[in-house]
């Protein structure tokens, strides 16, 4: 009793400094009649209490391990989304939502521009997290807690790969960290300063991130509810105080402090309250429910696991297991704070709830939650901690933060219900064990999920037994005051175990394909992509790879369309004889594009991404263009001594070709008009082979209707009896005696972005909107006429009323005529027409839909028309065979077609010479002459437009023309494609114009009468449009414009190409 009265006196006389003198909340006496001695105890370095050496060390290797990984990754796309942020005029960065995180950004890009310097400010913010995350929490919860907590954080995958990113969250979590801080200290100590410096930190969150806002809410609540409930707290929070204590300057600055959190309250926080509040009513009137999130145990693992156990996507152990069990320690930390440290636990319980309503109410992905609530880390950080230090205090073990062993029996006896929870953790450990297996919620190997497992289980199990057999032993150890390190060491493990799988495992990305490019690639080789996630990135890297934007395809990007975009691939594949796919950021997460690659497509690279699996490259090369059949499209065999040979035992030489038959149907083989008109004989002389099998002469082949091919390799072969050059073979569907009907949803370029594809009536079908025009690549195998029939219907959508659906058809823009599907009761109508091909080879056919051209069809100005395309089918026509003509005022066969003219893109006799009597409207920067890069398939020259990116817009004026007296209409057609068009969009348009052209543009000239191209970068697209003239027209010319419509700040110009402009006048 002596040595323990002496020990208590030594205590007493040496109070811990790192730990409040009394365990309870309770302001003494002493403290409120000093109170006004605190108004000048102001905050400054030498209030915080010291930081050890050791922690230190830890800080400065946890920057070296940043640091070191700095540059071994590529940038994903919201990186690269910074990186062009950064590159804005300071005046454009301070109107972002952004604007701290860009002008730091900024600073470092100017010392030297790379990957490196723009994720540089992001590592210098974790790891300067450290230390204020081990002040916070010594502050709360004491030093050893302090501890756990600052090897978290060190050591965290989270907080790793969130330090290595070049975005805003690293900046969120230290200033995050740095208000909680203060507010540990407000609440302690009752600083006015503190409370001030804990918003003010808070809002300095809220200029790199909106999101960092999830903290200042609750914060600036909780410090009210602690005034309120306490005089000295209350104190602080009147302004009045602080002048009657002579702070005036301090009084001001904490007066515009909270004009600040007013402004950003009324302005920002309001407006996006009342609009989710809205959002959300509708929806629940609409009998909708929180479908944005499946709540669950996939959504409840992966947000946890994220989060505490195991981050990164290379690590394939322990991480359900871990995270179940991180949970319950957080959960631990969170509900023993609210006896010792309530205010600090209220707080996180408000954040943490708040946090799940703003998921619920995110149209965004699993992936985006984590990062949007990074605001919340250090408070998991710090709860984890807090988790760990009680688990071990009930158990019963020497605590660090005690001071004797007599404070253990205290703490023993005092938490008499301790065994109680310990073995109740347990259970509910083991309930989650039992579920995960039953219900197969580990999906991870069965090795890792037992050994993940077992290791909690274990712990936790240790700690009940442990609880209760030394309720009453006062014994110390070395083991026992380590006991909450031990608690935390599996998710130490976890993390640290994630860390090193992506560092033994780097994923160089986009660094690994622009290697890739530099060695293989030509400057001139087109890149295909499908959407935004792959579109930046490629903006970034392809000039360092040598390559350019302007070579690339943009696939339709309409979510949910996957059909189109696999058939827009499929028709580029059957027509590029070289390209690339980087396949990456599947924005519907489906495998349909990447199975067919891998199926038909030649692979060359896959480069994974550490951001998440749908950010991996696969890397496609798209040169297959002379061994696949594509199905409605054909393919052209011109047999050479690369190919496959053998000798038959006649003594022939069989020629064979391996070819990739994609999609089912029966061909037949077709020689070129030319060569079959020089000699008839060509048909005996050939002999077709199929998988090794002959099939007859070529004449007995065509007779026999063909051959049905299904999906997959095929050897196609023939034997020519007489000797070289061999005549081309086409494989094809458009000589059969009948017709085969094919999908409109077997696309190819061009086309446009918002095609979208549907079921209508049990039928695949394929949307177009008002004049949208899509594009069939056919190989004809003669010239003449080909009968086209087509099944459309008009899409009445909201509309009861059905609405007339014109569609025009040109061949090589060439205007063959309109279809009028004027049915009127919203079935499926069909119409014939013919088309004549100028020869044989490579064609377009074109459908576009036009609408409001005769005035008893105008639509009114809120009503929308869409027309549904369903089969389409082609055949050629026989010599003197009746012709089915359904075209719009067009009679008998031989009756004058509409009048197509072309418009010079150059001028015949000087090649130099670009858009030869335009007339341009605007300031045009540059305008330069593109006959090396095609606009669509076939290479034709095109006009490039460079546009400012502050510009008023530009006309582009085609040279005009008189219209013809008896015109009812006139049609323009075009191919535009753009790139790097932030502000503008542009479409294709009629002017018309009165006796004097220089009077003006007349009333009611359709000036932007397509579709408008799609911001930032559309693939090459077919506009079309057809127009009554209006009343007192007598000129016309078909229009490019170029108008502004964009409110996004952007720095660079952004450019549009054109070509392929035709005019037609139809009487």
């Amino acid at each position: 009793m002596v040595r323990q009265s002496k020990h208590k006196k030594a205590a007493a006389s040496s109070p811990n400094p790192y730990k409040p003198a009394k365990t309870s909340h309770r302001p003494d006496a002493s403290y409120e009649n000093g109170l006004q001695d605190r108004w000048h105890d102001l905050p400054s370095w030498r209030s915080f209490e010291p930081i050890p050496a050791g922690l230190w060390i830890m800080v400065g290797l946890a920057f070296l391990l940043r640091l070191v990984w700095l540059s071994a990754e590529s940038l994903w796309l919201d990186e690269v989304y910074v990186y062009f942020d950064c590159k804005r005029p300071i005046w454009r960065i301070l109107n972002t939502m952004h604007p701290l995180h860009f002008i730091v950004g900024k600073a470092f890009l100017s010392i030297h521009d790379s990957s490196e310097m723009l994720r540089l400010p992001c590592v210098l913010w974790g790891s300067l997290s450290i230390p204020v995350l081990f002040m916070m929490i010594r502050r709360a919860f004491g030093k050893q807690a302090a501890w756990i907590g600052a090897a978290f954080m060190a050591f965290s995958s989270y907080h790793f790969n969130y330090s290595l990113d070049a975005n805003y969250y690293a900046a969120v979590i230290f200033f995050s960290t740095a208000g909680l801080l203060f507010f540990a200290r407000y609440i302690s100590d009752a600083n006015p300063l503190d409370m001030i410096l804990s918003v003010l930190c808070f809002l300095l969150g809220l200029a790199f991130h909106p999101f960092a806002g999830i903290l200042v809410g609750p914060a600036v609540i909780v410090m009210i509810a602690r005034g309120i409930s306490s005089s000295r707290h209350r104190r602080a929070l009147w302004i009045v105080n602080w002048f009657r204590q002579g702070r005036q300057a301090m009084g001001i600055f904490y007066l515009l402090v909270l004009i600040a959190l007013g402004v950003l309250i009324i302005t920002k926080a309001m407006p996006r309250i009342r609009s989710m509040t809205n959002i959300l009513q509708q929806r629940i009137e609409l009998g909708a429910t929180f479908s944005n999130i499946k709540f669950g145990h996939e959504f409840f693992f992966d947000y946890f696991r994220r989060n505490l156990a195991s981050f990164s996507y290379p690590l394939s152990s322990f991480e359900a297991s871990l995270s179940w069990g991180a949970f319950l320690i957080l959960c631990i930390g969170l509900f023993a704070g609210l006896k010792h440290k309530p205010w600090i636990s209220i707080l996180g319980i408000i954040s943490i709830i708040g946090s799940f309503v703003l998921i619920f109410n995110l149209k965004a992905d699993r992936y985006f939650h984590m990062r949007y609530l990074s605001a919340l880390f250090p408070l998991y950080a710090l709860f984890i901690a807090a988790g760990a230090v009680y688990l071990s205090r009930w158990a019963g073990l020497f605590s660090a933060d005690e001071p004797s062993g007599e404070a253990v029996v205290k703490v023993a006896y005092r938490e008499k219900s301790a065994p109680l929870i310990l073995w109740g953790v347990f259970v509910v450990y083991i309930t989650g064990v039992i579920l995960a297996f039953i219900l197969k919620w580990e999906n991870r190997s069965p090795v890792s999920a037992y050994i993940g497992w077992s290791l909690n289980a274990s712990i936790f199990l240790g700690l009940a037994l442990v609880g209760r057999l030394h309720r009453t032993n006062t014994s110390r150890g070395v083991w026992r005051s380590r006991a909450a390190y031990l608690i935390f060491a599996p998710i130490l493990i976890a993390n640290i175990f994630s860390i090193m799988g992506r560092m033994i495992n780097p994923h160089p990305n986009f660094k690994r394909v622009v290697k890739i490019w530099k060695e293989k690639a030509k400057p001139e080789d087109p890149i295909i992509f499908q959407s935004f996630g792959e579109w930046e990135p490629l903006r970034y890297y392809l000039p360092k790879a040598g390559l350019s934007m302007r070579n690339t395809i943009r696939l339709n990007d309409t979510r949910g369309e996957t059909g189109v975009r696999l058939a827009q691939l499929r028709g580029l594949a059957r027509n590029l004889s070289s390209g690339w796919l980087p396949r990456s950021w599947d924005i519907d997460y489906t495998k349909e594009i990447l199975d067919w690659a891998y199926k038909h497509l030649n692979f060359v690279e896959f480069a994974p991404s550490a951001f998440d699996k749908d950010c991996d490259i696969h890397l496609f090369r798209v040169n297959i263009k002379d061994s696949y059949l594509n199905f409605p499209y054909g393919l052209r065999l011109q047999y050479n001594e690369k190919d496959n040979q053998s000798v038959l035992n006649n003594g022939s030489i069989l020629f064979e070709r391996l070819v990739d038959v994609d999609g089912a149907s029966t061909y037949t083989v077709s020689i070129e008009s030319a060569q079959s008109q020089t000699s008839d004989s060509l048909f005996d002389d050939v002999e077709i082979y199929v998988d090794g099998r002959s099939c007859g002469s070529l004449r007995d082949f065509i007779a026999n209707g063909g051959i049905y091919l299904t999906s997959g390799k095929h050897n196609l072969g023939a034997v020519f009896k007489h000797p070289a050059p061999y005549p081309s073979l086409l494989w094809n569907i458009l000589d059969l005696p009948k017709p085969i009907p094919f999908s409109a949803r077997n696309l190819t370029i061009p086309f446009h972005s918002f095609v979208e594809e549907k079921e209508y009536q049990g039928k695949p079908a394929l949307v177009l909107t008002r004049k949208v025009g899509v594009e069939y690549w056919f190989d004809f195998p003669h010239a003449g006429f080909y009968e086209l029939t087509i099944q459309a219907v008009h899409d009445k959508g909201a509309y009861d009323k059905p609405h007339p659906v014109w569609l025009d058809i040109a061949c090589d823009n060439q205007f063959q005529g309109i279809l009028p599907f004027e049915k009127g009761d919203n079935t499926w109508d069909v119409r014939t027409m013919p088309i004549s091909v100028p020869s044989s080879g490579v064609h377009s056919i074109a459908v576009n839909l036009v609408s409001g051209a005769l005035a008893k069809y105008n639509l009114q100005p809120d009503e929308e028309i869409t027309a549904i395309l369903g089969n389409l089918s082609l055949r050629r026509i026989s010599e003197g065979e009746a012709l089915n003509d359904q075209r719009l005022s067009v009679g008998l066969y031989g009756a004058r077609a509409p009048k197509t003219i072309p418009i010079d893109i150059i001028e015949k006799d000087n090649k130099e010479k670009i858009l030869p009597g335009w007339g341009i409207n605007g300031n045009l920067s540059n305008l330069r002459l593109e006959d090396k890069r095609s606009i669509g398939i076939i290479q034709k020259p095109s006009a490039e437009v460079e546009i400012p990116h502050d510009s008023n817009g530009i006309i582009l004026v085609a040279p005009l023309r008189p219209i013809p007296q008896n015109a009812n209409l006139v049609l323009a057609e075009s191919m535009i494609e753009t790139f790097d068009l932030i502000n503008h969009s542009a479409t294709l348009g009629i002017a018309f114009f009165g006796e004097d052209p220089s009077q003006g543009i007349l009333p009611g000239s359709p000036v932007i009468g397509a579709q408008e191209g799609i911001l930032r970068h559309a693939g090459p697209s077919r506009f079309s449009v057809a127009s009554q003239p209006p009343k007192g027209a007598r000129i016309w010319a078909p229009i490019i414009n170029i108008y502004s419509n964009g409110t996004r700040p952007a720095a660079e110009p952004g450019y549009v190409r054109f070509g392929d402009v035709c005019v037609g006048e139809y009487d």
